[in-house]
């Protein structure tokens, strides 16, 4: 189950049998207060409206991060030694600053920017949202 409010178009969900599609549409449902239809298209091209509470987040892992052009970079054998592991966006895509990094954690993934922490990731619309916040119009491979 996942919050509505919580999801863009274009994000990607999956339902409950684990078919992952991407969100089109988010529409009240029709006379309900605050109950949404979700139109989700599939790989086969279909088109299926679904309830949110039918709907799960994909949860984001390092494959995830490697498909989309993040490089697994070398740490510091303090960092190895402590487990941390970062990813840099690869050359020549999204954003030029090495500035950037996601550094796996306890609770998921980190989203630094130089000293800072900007925010935490689990899943990947998630990662879709910290593209969109960073004006990154690539789109996510699954």
């Amino acid at each position: 189950m996942i919050d509505v409010r919580d999801i863009m178009v274009g994000d990607f969900l999956q339902n409950t049998n684990g078919n992952v599609g991407q969100v089109v549409r988010i529409e009240l449902y029709d006379g309900a207060i605050d109950e949404y239809d979700v139109a989700m298209r599939y790989s086969d091209n279909s088109t299926c409206y679904s309830s949110p509470k039918l709907l799960q987040p994909i949860p984001l892992t390092a494959e995830a991060l490697e498909k989309n052009y993040f490089t697994d970079c070398d740490t510091t054998s303090r960092d190895r030694k402590m487990g941390n592991t970062f990813w840099y966006p690869g050359e020549g895509h999204y954003i030029s600053d090495s500035d950037l990094m996601i550094n796996l954690g306890d609770n998921g993934f980190l989203v630094r920017y130089g000293n800072s922490s900007i925010m935490h990731l689990k899943y990947v619309h998630e990662l879709q949202h910290a593209f969109r916040l960073f004006g990154i119009e690539q789109q996510i491979e699954l």
